[in-house]
């Protein structure tokens, strides 16, 4: 199994806390083995060119999901 970066947040006694703020996200155990891929997106409701941007967000959030 490859080591990830983010295993310096997701391991250790000393990370329980960080682990503990993942768990109430709704990361499950199993979560923590897989690496943590954050999704930037610049939707807002100002600005009506970006309205298509939070579809587009939840899509790709999905589908690293999957």
């Amino acid at each position: 199994m490859p080591t990830y970066r983010s295993k310096t947040s997701t391991q250790g006694r000393n990370m329980a806390g960080a682990r503990a703020l993942w768990r109430a996200t709704g990361m499950h155990t199993e979560d923590f083995e897989k690496p943590i891929i954050a999704v930037a997106n610049s939707f807002t409701q100002f600005v009506p060119g970006h309205v298509h941007l939070k579809d587009l967000g939840q899509l790709v959030c999905r589908e690293i999901e999957a």
